[in-house]
């Protein structure tokens, strides 16, 4: 009978002891339900640290060395005919929604070519890096000297990172080169380099002289003075070049993309430095908004925050690693945003934005190092 009595309290305490054992009921139920969310949400981000900030995660777990070594290993000039030709059969050339075509490579077909009868294999990751010079100089140089000839480019790198070969294309066609970057180790990076004693990018440097000298399309269409210095460029010793392109590359300053100005923390820098109203010629980002969270809308943020330092008439080139989940630097996961080029066409033309050239490569096994592949593109605002 004692068991029925708990269920029925006696009619004077007013019901209270059921309504306690229903409140009482609810908080387990409830503080079980926190309980399940928090363990979901943990085994389902790869890249670590439940309920770390995503700034925080990056300061303590970014490591500019170990991400240079694992995606920028040293580049062999002599390859550069041998992949371009290969390149020139394997990508395919769609037309796209906005009309404008869009090439597609397939990354696998691209290296069981390239390895063909050769006893060395090559790494994707350096496969990925001549088709980032090939998308240069064969697609968004000879663009945009198509529409400005005469210009020698303000430029504005996002999210540099502690890597200087996305300068190395641009030395011939600009007047200052602005390298901004959110992680203090990255910046400091860039400026041990700036010293000489940093990575040793000479590689990359021969590898881009022997594009221009393959490609001098390229820069066909520019003014003489243009060609001339390109044309210099590209018979000059690596080391020569190297210290060009660190005077070039006069300031390393802070950054935070998701920040309303980016440069905000580097006061009267825009109206100075960068240009007249904070504004370039050319603003690049390599990798770096997909890169820098797992939100969709921080992304869409970011995108709007870089599209706001382009100059009207003036040139946005980004790279994007490709439905990314995450990537690796050292042991570590890393989060990112997944997106494709129609994603980040369909975004830049929000903000005025007229695509010029649009480049697709897949490459990866997705679950292996959480992308599948990249995205190159050149925009120009309208």
């Amino acid at each position: 009978m004692k068991f029925f009595d708990r269920k029925e309290p006696p009619k004077e305490d007013g019901g209270e002891s059921e309504k306690k054992e229903k409140a009482s009921n609810f908080k387990l139920k409830d503080l079980f339900a926190r309980i399940v969310r928090k363990i979901t949400n943990l085994l389902s981000a790869p890249f670590g640290e439940f309920g770390e900030d995503e700034k925080e995660l990056f300061e303590r777990q970014f490591n500019p060395r170990e991400y240079i070594e694992l995606y920028y290993p040293p580049i062999d000039k002599e390859s550069v005919k041998h992949i371009s030709d290969i390149l020139a059969r394997v990508e395919v050339r769609e037309m796209g929604e906005d009309g404008v075509k869009l090439t597609k490579i397939d990354g696998r077909l691209l290296a069981r070519q390239f390895e063909h009868g050769s006893t060395e294999g090559k790494s994707i990751e350096l496969l990925e890096n001549y088709c980032i010079y090939d998308f240069v100089a064969r697609k968004a140089l000879p663009a945009m000297l198509t529409k400005r000839p005469e210009d020698h480019f303000s430029v504005l790198d996002v999210g540099g990172g502690p890597t200087v070969y996305q300068h190395i294309p641009l030395l011939g066609v600009s007047d200052k080169i602005t390298h901004a970057e959110y992680l203090e180790a990255n910046r400091q990076e860039i400026a041990t380099w700036k010293q000489e004693k940093g990575y040793d990018w000479s590689s990359y440097i021969a590898c881009w002289q022997s594009y221009l000298a393959l490609h001098p399309e390229a820069y066909s269409m520019a003014m003489k003075d243009v060609r001339d210095v390109l044309d210099n460029l590209s018979t000059k010793d690596p080391s020569i070049y190297n210290q060009e392109m660190a005077k070039r590359i006069e300031d390393v300053i802070p950054v935070d993309v998701f920040s309303p100005n980016i440069l905000s923390s580097q006061e009267g820098y825009d109206a100075v430095s960068v240009g007249k109203w904070g504004c370039v010629d050319l603003l690049t980002s390599h990798f770096c908004i997909e890169s820098a969270t797992a939100d969709p809308n921080r992304w869409r943020i970011g995108i709007g925050n870089i599209a706001k330092k382009v100059n009207e008439g003036g040139f946005l080139i980004m790279t994007a690693i490709r439905n990314a989940e995450w990537y690796k630097v050292g042991d570590n996961k890393l989060p990112a945003v997944p997106v494709d080029y129609t994603a980040i066409a369909n975004e830049l033309k929000k903000h005025g934005f007229k695509v010029l050239e649009g480049t697709e490569l897949l490459t990866h096994n997705q679950k292996e190092v959480g992308y599948d592949g990249m995205i190159f593109i050149l925009v120009q605002k309208q």
